[in-house]
């Protein structure tokens, strides 16, 4: 792609077994290190790890800091645990980072 259109890529999208991120509206990925800077794996997806990308990070609404819809797959529920008492906890979580809105989760297609 050309670098003005790698500047304005429309939902730019990022995904492997685990899950994606969905970057929403136009989002410039000129100089960023994909491999470097997104992590999805079991159960997490994380972009700008606040540890190692302290420094570097963008602003919000900069490059990929800016809102996304998260996916997770294979969040299946514990031996124990039910589908309602897997998605009160995934809730749980999100509402200690202030940051994410819980969307849905489906048992099914995970």
């Amino acid at each position: 792609m050309t670098t003005q259109k790698l500047k304005k890529i429309e939902n730019f999208k990022i995904s492997n077994d685990f899950g994606s991120v969905q970057f929403l509206g136009e989002t410039d990925v000129t100089e960023v290190d994909l491999a470097d800077v997104v992590s999805i794996i079991q159960s997490t997806c994380e972009v700008y790890d606040d540890e190692r990308h302290k420094e570097t990070k963008p602003i919000v609404g900069h490059k990929l800091n800016r809102p996304a819809i998260i996916t997770l797959n294979k969040m299946h529920p514990r031996e124990n645990q039910t589908t309602t008492q897997k998605e009160k906890k995934l809730k749980e979580i999100l509402d200690r980072n202030g940051d994410a809105e819980h969307l849905s989760y489906d048992q099914i297609s995970f």
